[in-house]
């Protein structure tokens, strides 16, 4: 099943295979994204907030970086690197 992912706020959306993380999805739509701890989900630069499309709840290394109030907002918050893409449409939002 492909899974169409609109990274906001840019814009760029990508077709990708379902249980991709949305790490790999952003490299293949060309997306360079920065971590302090070499794509690994440890430092929490790659949070992001999904505005869109269904959602698991947080890692335990996800609690552990997350804040409680990105734990318990109306939009789930994951880290990029270990988050995969499972409904049909996904829309995170990248952090500047």
């Amino acid at each position: 099943m492909l899974i169409s992912v609109d990274f906001e706020p840019i814009g760029k959306r990508i077709e990708v295979a379902s249980n991709t993380t949305l790490l790999r999805a952003a490299q293949q739509a060309g997306l360079a994204l920065s971590s302090a701890c070499g794509g690994v989900g440890r430092c929490g630069q790659c949070r992001l907030e999904i505005l869109a499309g269904s959602v698991s709840p947080p890692t335990v290394d996800e609690e552990y970086i997350l804040t409680e109030l990105e734990l318990h907002t109306d939009n789930a918050w994951h880290v990029i690197h270990t988050f995969r893409a499972t409904s049909k449409y996904m829309s995170p939002h990248l952090r500047s």
